[in-house]
């Protein structure tokens, strides 16, 4: 009788979510019944991590296959799964199965269509939409002084615009006013660091609705000199925060020494912010964290920080997530118009995992581990100061 092993695995960073075992002489994964989409690819790069790093099966197991169990394929991770595995290099090769009528399991079919307009019908349109920057917001950001407060145009709206310092949002505008305030109230009053300050050093409990460019400006410019305060004593990451610097070309990104650059330089706005993709059929939209580019050539930039639950399995996960982003730009003809226009040859898209240099020897296991996993899926890995990730 097979032995499937749930309980968590903290030396390899594993959950209790993937279990592992060993089937027909293969290294195997299997998640349960009700696991989600996210969970079952996931599982797949865990099942890659232990492959490639030798971790011990306890018992002798094919080196060139693998095995992923998955009860129910969710819709958006059979497309995930098979974008993947034809990502991988070398000879490794991955077996999906599925259990078709319990107890046995058959092969999966995996993989999609990213071409087909169909799953996502509307975005060439909504990417195609002018893109004009208000007069209001160029002269808020001119007039606050600081260069970590950006524009970015929110997709979802015809003419709105996100007002973030630092990557934190601060206010929401359009041609004729601006919304400012950061975070809500609890149920109980509770409230997070970041509305804490806002609410101490604005006075502004309640959203300041204005449209008054030195109003809004001077309200965003006393919240940044506290909140900036506040970071000269704390060295807590941040991936919007990370983001935004790289957005901005403040925190640089080179690959084999070449420095990336931004895709349309700015003063004002970060372009190149949350490119609408998806992974497979039937799936959400997922949005990239940062497109950069090299010449012609566009790079997706898949950042992660360290925080309280270690960089392990959240790492693996930022592979997968690199990988998907820059196949479906590779391969949503409908969309390269956007490329285009910009002189981006979408189907030469690169990609990179970029994270906080791995200081602590307790986690500098883990940049083996993800360059490995990058390395046999064609992802580059950066390792970035970590000054760059600081929150404030």
């Amino acid at each position: 009788m097979e032995h499937i092993d749930w309980t968590p695995d903290k030396a390899n960073s594993i959950s209790s979510s993937t279990g592992r075992l060993v089937v027909d002489g293969q290294r195997a994964a299997e998640v349960r019944p009700d696991s989600s989409s996210k969970t079952q690819i996931v599982a797949l790069m865990d099942l890659l991590d232990l492959h490639l790093s030798n971790v011990d099966a306890g018992q002798p197991v094919e080196p060139g296959r693998v095995t992923l169990r998955v009860p129910t394929l969710a819709s958006e991770a059979r497309g995930a799964l098979g974008t993947m595995i034809d990502a991988l290099s070398g000879t490794l090769r991955v077996r999906v199965l599925e259990m078709e009528q319990a107890p046995d399991w058959s092969q999966a079919t995996v993989g999609w269509n990213p071409a087909d307009l169909n799953e996502y019908s509307g975005w060439p349109e909504l990417l195609a939409r002018p893109r004009p920057v208000p007069a209001l917001v160029s002269e808020i950001v001119a007039l606050a002084g600081s260069p970590s407060l950006r524009a970015y145009p929110m997709l979802s709206t015809t003419a709105g615009w996100s007002l973030r310092l630092e990557g934190l949002e601060v206010g929401r505008a359009n041609s004729k006013r601006i919304h400012l305030k950061v975070g809500k109230d609890g149920k109980l009053g509770s409230r997070s660091l970041q509305r804490k300050v806002w609410v101490d050093s604005t006075g502004h409990a309640d959203p300041l609705v204005s449209s008054d460019a030195m109003e809004a400006a001077k309200v965003i410019s006393d919240f940044a000199d506290a909140w900036q305060e506040l970071g000269k004593s704390s060295a807590d990451q941040d991936e919007h925060a990370l983001e935004s610097r790289i957005l901005r070309a403040a925190a640089p990104i080179a690959i084999d020494g070449k420095p990336l650059a931004v895709i349309e330089p700015d003063p004002i706005v970060n372009w190149g912010s949350q490119f609408l993709t998806k992974w497979g059929p039937g799936g959400k939209s997922r949005y990239l964290d940062a497109l950069l580019r090299d010449g012609s050539i566009p790079w997706a930039i898949e950042m992660k920080v360290q925080g309280g639950a270690g960089v392990g399995q959240y790492y693996r996960h930022a592979v997968a997530q690199a990988v998907l982003y820059r196949e479906f730009i590779r391969q949503a003809t409908p969309l390269h118009k956007w490329f285009e226009d910009r002189e981006l040859d979408a189907a030469k898209c690169h990609a990179s995992v970029v994270v906080p240099r791995l200081a602590n020897p307790r986690q500098a296991q883990w940049r083996d581990h993800v360059a490995r996993l990058c390395e046999a899926v064609g992802v580059a890995f950066v390792e970035v100061d970590p000054e760059y990730a600081r929150r404030h």
